[in-house]
């Protein structure tokens, strides 16, 4: 489990931007619990095109597979053939779960220090997999590993978010977006987590 967010950390994102104090006084978010398991959470991106954490996602073929298998997954977890059979996977997916095992137990991802390992070569290691991208790479850096200056910028959810709250056009987005995320670090993961909080207000409490 990844401990609560420190009140400095929270007090600089009220300090440096005030529309975001306004959202941060008015919710709050959870503290960031999770396993630490990147083959896992890397299992959900693949079978859902979103990671189980955010409130943002049903993440429902994942989240049935936990409900018909309730064991921790690794690379070499052999999933019974009737569970798999009854997520009623595309062989698209079915292949990119293949692949993402291959690669996993290639490169021996359970021995690997996923917490020391720097968000460059997390990233290169992720989008190795066949149907990881830079998407998945940040959202694995984010609610697995819990690196605080990570922010997905191309993420639908957080361009809706941030249009909504500052009044942003797509196009303006693209154009201040960067200004804001320098003006959140080194607390960027948690200005996303609030921006998350502010589309699901009954969902990410």
């Amino acid at each position: 489990m990844i401990s609560a967010e420190p009140l400095s950390a929270i007090e600089h994102l009220r300090q440096s931007d005030p529309a975001l104090r306004a959202l941060v006084d008015r919710m709050e978010v959870s503290p960031l619990e999770s396993t630490g398991n990147v083959y896992e959470d890397a299992l959900s991106c693949v079978l859902d095109m979103r990671i189980h954490y955010t409130p943002t996602n049903a993440a429902f073929r994942f989240k049935r597979l936990k409900t018909l298998y309730p064991f921790e997954l690794h690379p070499e977890t052999d999933v019974p053939e009737d569970v798999v059979l009854a997520l009623k996977l595309s062989y698209q997916k079915s292949d990119a779960w293949k692949a993402l095992r291959d690669v996993a137990r290639r490169d021996r991802w359970p021995e690997l220090d996923w917490t020391a390992m720097p968000d460059d070569e997390v990233i290169r290691r992720l989008t190795e997999v066949p149907g990881l991208g830079l998407w998945s790479a940040q959202m694995i850096l984010l609610f697995t590993l819990g690196r605080p200056e990570i922010f997905p910028r191309e993420d639908y959810q957080i361009r809706k978010a941030v249009c909504e709250l500052y009044g942003y056009s797509e196009s303006e987005y693209a154009d201040r977006i960067d200004r804001l995320v320098e003006r959140w670090q080194p607390h960027a993961a948690l200005a996303a987590r609030y921006l998350y909080r502010f589309l699901n207000p009954a969902k990410n409490k």
